[in-house]
């Protein structure tokens, strides 16, 4: 399709908050738009309200819209980082959100989303029209996730959200103090999502070349499974999945511990 993308960097010491100057660096005559994934996938961070606020202000500065991944919507569970849907943050600048059942209903496989434009200062009129023409392709989700989405949106309790929530939260505290004692390496905290990224100091390893050597080499020694952070066009980091019990993920920290201890220098 000849598209072409720059990144910019999240920073880790601030909680995975974007780098500013870096984004608004990479903004060219001819960039179309600005990509934001929040809460996100792999960092699971949540932005500030006064962050998003932050962004806006340069797409409004440039003219550029928003695409919004927020398919983690409403799986922020620190009470300081509350989920904001980019779309309900501006009236100049363009944004087009896309959100989904399959984290916040934990069902990944029935894939069914959707794509909500809020169409400021009528930029997006010609990509409205394509994307009901593209609506009219015979890609839709299986019948029996059409059958059930009236009971999904209208019947599931609250305290559903809040249980899953808990338990993501009690998973990343769990994660936090079992892996931040480890020699080299240093996890950021997760305040949303299923996820938690974790940096290491490759000079604390005798044998160690990069990310996607470390988690080859704990995946063949530790039978831990983790992505190398070069998957997110970053380095020297790891994303482990902490959607499960606490005593599993103590368990994955002993196994971690112990595959650092083999490798230091």
């Amino acid at each position: 399709m000849n598209v072409e993308f720059d990144t910019y960097s999240l920073l880790a010491d601030k909680n995975w908050d974007v780098d500013l100057k870096e984004m608004e660096a990479n903004i060219k005559p001819n960039t179309k738009a600005i990509l934001v994934n929040n809460p996100s996938n792999p960092c699971g961070s949540c932005f500030t309200k006064e962050h998003m606020l932050e962004i806006l202000a340069i797409a409004d500065k440039h003219r550029v819209p928003i695409i919004s991944d927020e398919v983690y919507y409403g799986l922020s569970y620190d009470e300081e980082r509350p989920f904001h849907s980019m779309g309900n943050m501006t009236s100049t600048v363009p944004v087009m959100c896309t959100g989904a059942l399959s984290k916040i209903y934990c069902v990944p496989g029935w894939r069914c989303g959707w794509t909500i434009v809020y169409n400021n200062q009528g930029y997006f009129d010609k990509v409205i029209d394509n994307l009901g023409k593209h609506a009219m392709i015979q890609l839709h989700p299986n019948s029996l996730v059409q059958h059930a989405l009236p009971k999904i949106l209208g019947e599931v309790p609250d305290q559903f959200f809040v249980d899953l929530k808990g338990k993501l939260k009690a998973a990343s505290d769990a994660a936090y103090l079992r892996l931040q004692n480890i020699r080299g390496i240093h996890p950021v905290k997760s305040s949303a999502a299923m996820y938690m990224m974790i940096k290491f100091d490759p000079e604390e390893f005798k044998d160690i070349n990069d990310d996607i050597d470390f988690c080859k080499k704990l995946l063949a020694e530790m039978n831990c499974m983790c992505f190398p952070s070069q998957c997110f066009f970053s380095k020297n980091g790891f994303r482990i999945i902490i959607c499960t019990k606490p005593e599993i993920i103590n368990e994955f920290g002993d196994r971690l511990e112990q595959f650092c201890k083999n490798h230091y220098k």
